[in-house]
């Protein structure tokens, strides 16, 4: 069972595209988020929605009002995670509409949340092409992975179909240690292994790893060093 989230603008046609391309049965919750007060064009998309819900046998939508004006921001995120904590997973969430603190508060509180999680937003108002973000691939690339691992990573980018044991005799580390860390980098989705002799493969999202911790070598020296002259 799948978890729906929406944010609310004045529009209610993206969360119905969403319900329906991704199949959303009796059952599913969907949370709408909102500023509160509601305004009345935000009323009126919510109770579309509701008749929308009320014909096609889902789940009747739950309005959950935010209240932004004259709080801090933590204090915005905080609510939306104390609704996310009691959701099943996956969570779906659309933060095509609504307003962008209340958009940005939530895809935070779903970060936070640490929920398995797809996000979709669109360019403008729900119109527009549509991304889609994996939630979990954003902690990938900001997790910290040990020197040995980033090495790895970065041999098997560097050589595409390489082997456990040519990686082993080019790091001078056993085959049994290279087999562990390739094991944890596979299951954060960063290599593969193709063949009878599963020969190793960077993935794309391994790829922008390996190019973020590059980038990250050269920019912390310089930072370094600019703190130290200052």
């Amino acid at each position: 069972m799948a978890s729906y989230i929406f944010t609310l603008g004045f529009h209610e046609d993206f969360i119905i595209r969403r319900l329906m391309n991704s199949k959303a049965s009796k059952g599913e919750r969907i949370i709408v988020f909102t500023v509160s007060p509601v305004s009345g064009a935000s009323e009126k998309a919510f109770k579309n929605l509701e008749a929308f819900c009320a014909t096609t046998g889902l789940s009747r939508p739950e309005l959950v009002e935010i209240k932004v004006s004259g709080r801090e921001f933590i204090e915005i995120v905080y609510d939306i995670i104390s609704v996310l904590k009691d959701l099943e997973e996956p969570i779906i969430a659309d933060l095509s509409g609504g307003m962008r603190i209340l958009v940005i508060a939530t895809y935070i509180g779903v970060e936070m949340s640490r929920k398995r999680s797809i996000v979709y937003v669109a360019q403008e108002s729900g119109q527009g092409e549509e991304y889609k973000i994996d939630i979990e691939e954003m902690r990938i690339l900001s997790k910290e992975y040990s020197e040995e691992k980033m090495r790895i990573l970065k041999e098997i980018a560097e050589n595409p179909g390489t082997t456990i044991r040519e990686i082993a005799e080019k790091i001078k580390r056993s085959e049994k240690t290279v087999t562990t860390h390739i094991n944890d980098l596979k299951k954060d989705r960063l290599v593969t292994s193709k063949g009878r002799t599963q020969n190793l493969y960077i993935t794309k999202l391994g790829e922008i790893k390996n190019k973020i911790e590059k980038h990250r070598k050269t920019i912390m020296p310089t930072v370094i060093s600019e703190n130290i002259e200052q």
